[in-house]
C-alpha cells in the first residue's frame, strides 16, 4: 500500500482538467488535499490500521477522478489502492466491486492482456473468493485469466507461476468453493501443471511440492468419487515425503483409505498420526475427533425452529473408533437431537491414545453436537 506519490503529482499539477465535484476548492487546494490523504494512506498502512486507510484512499480516488477524469492511468492506480484497502478492512463485497473497476481501468489503459493486470486480477480474485458468493462470480475464472496472461509474458518464470497457482489453490480451499465440477476441473488442471514444475525444480521432499500435493489430494478427495479417491491417495502419500506436511496428509489419508474400503491402511496412518501428536491430554474429555460427520436435523425441530445441543459420552477404542455411545445431556429434551447426534457419532474418528507403541482404549470421552437453524 505504500507508494511513491511524486510521479502522480507531476502527472496532473500542470494539466488543464476542470475541477468537478470539489468545485469549492481550487486546483492547488485539491492537490494539497490529495497529498495529505495519500500521506494518511501511507502512514496508516505502516500501522496496518485499515479502518483509517480506507476513507483516506476513497477520498484520494474522488479527488483524482475530479482532477484527471476516470480514464487516466493514475486514477486506475488509486482505484486499485482503494480496492485493496477495502479488502484489508474486510469489506469484501465492496472491495470486489472496486477491484473489478480497477481491472477495467488498467485494461483500458494498458490492454486487456497486459502483464500490468496480473497483480490486480489476483487481488480481485481473492476479494471475490472472500465474499463467499461463488454463484454470482467465479474467482477461479479470474485466477485463470491472471495465469494465462502471466504465462504469455516474455520473461515467464515457471517457479513464480507455480507459486502463484499454489497460493491461489490454498485460498480457494479455505472457502471450500468447489460447488461446480467444471471449476474443480480447472483448478486441478492448473494445480497439477504447477506441481510438475515444483517436482522437477524442487523435488518431492520440498515443502512447497508437498503442500501442493496435499492440496491436490484434498481437492480429489472432495469429489467423493471412486476414481478421485484413488487419485487423492497418490497425492496425499507424496505429501508425506515432507515431515512438516506429513501430519496433515496423514489425517486425510485416513479418510481416503476409509472411503476406499481399506480400513487396515487407515488404521496404520492413525497410528502414525498418534505417534506424532502425543499431546499429554489433561483428561479424557480433551479428546477431539479428526473427522466429524454432520447429524441430520430432526424434522419436527426444523418445522418448529427449535435449536439446541447434545452432549455425548463415548469410548474411543484402539483404532480411534467410538463405541458405547450414550446421550449424557439433550437440550431441549425429547427434541430428536439426541437420536440424530448418537447416529452421527458412529462416524466420528479419533487419533487413538498410544503409549510406548501400544494403542489403548479410552473411556469417558465427551463430544458436543450443536443444532442451529441456518440463518
Amino acid at each position: 500500500m505504500r507508494r511513491t506519490l511524486q510521479k502522480i503529482f507531476i502527472l496532473f499539477v500542470f494539466s488543464g482538467y476542470a475541477v468537478g465535484q470539489n468545485e469549492n476548492l481550487t486546483r492547488s487546494e485539491l492537490i494539497e488535499t490529495f497529498k495529505a490523504e495519500q500521506k494518511c494512506v501511507a502512514d496508516a498502512s505502516e500501522e496496518e490500521n485499515w479502518g483509517v486507510v480506507t476513507p483516506c484512499a476513497k477520498k484520494s480516488l474522488t479527488i483524482l477522478e475530479d482532477l484527471l477524469g476516470q480514464d487516466h492511468k493514475s486514477v486506475a492506480l488509486i482505484t486499485y489502492e482503494y480496492g485493496l484497502a477495502l479488502r484489508y478492512n474486510r469489506n469484501f463485497e465492496e472491495s470486489s466491486e472496486v477491484l473489478k473497476r480497477a481491472v477495467m481501468r488498467y485494461g483500458a489503459e494498458y490492454g486487456k492482456n497486459s502483464p500490468e493486470l496480473v497483480p490486480i486480477l489476483l487481488d480481485y480474485a481473492l476479494a471475490v473468493n472472500q465474499t463467499g458468493d461463488f454463484e454470482r462470480n467465479s474467482p477461479i475464472n479470474i485466477y485463470s485469466r491472471a495465469f494465462k496472461i502471466f504465462k504469455s509474458t516474455e520473461d515467464f518464470d515457471p517457479l513464480e507461476y507455480a507459486n502463484m497457482v499454489s497460493d491461489a489453490v490454498s485460498e480457494l480451499l479455505k472457502k471450500n468453493n468447489f460447488i461446480y465440477q467444471k471449476y474443480t476441473r480447472t483448478t486441478l488442471r492448473v494445480a497439477k501443471e504447477a506441481l510438475k514444475i515444483y517436482s522437477e525444480a524442487l523435488g518431492l521432499e520440498n515443502e512447497k511440492t508437498a503442500a501442493l500435493n496435499f492440496n491436490i489430494g484434498k481437492l480429489e478427495l472432495a469429489q467423493n468419487r471412486s476414481s478421485n479417491i484413488k487419485a487423492s491417495i497418490k497425492y496425499l502419500r507424496d505429501a508425506t515425503k515432507n515431515k512438516e506436511i506429513a501430519p496433515f496428509a496423514y489425517a486425510f489419508l485416513i479418510r481416503a483409505y476409509e472411503e476406499n474400503k481399506q480400513s487396515d491402511l487407515a488404521t496404520e496412518f492413525l497410528y502414525k498420526l498418534a505417534e506424532i501428536q502425543q499431546t499429554g491430554l489433561k483428561s479424557n474429555s480433551d479428546f477431539y475427533p479428526i473427522f466429524i460427520p454432520k447429524p441430520d436435523y430432526p424434522d419436527r425441530a426444523r418445522r418448529n425452529g427449535t435449536e439446541g445441543y447434545v452432549i455425548l459420552e463415548l469410548t474411543v477404542n484402539e483404532t480411534g473408533n467410538p463405541i458405547n455411545i450414550s446421550v449424557l445431556e439433550e437440550n431441549p429434551e425429547k427434541s430428536g437431537f439426541g437420536k440424530e447426534a448418537k447416529e452421527a457419532a458412529n462416524g466420528l474418528r479419533y487419533i487413538p491414545k498410544v503409549i510406548n507403541g501400544k494403542a489403548l482404549e479410552v473411556k469417558g470421552v465427551l463430544y458436543k453436537y450443536t443444532f442451529n437453524m441456518a440463518k
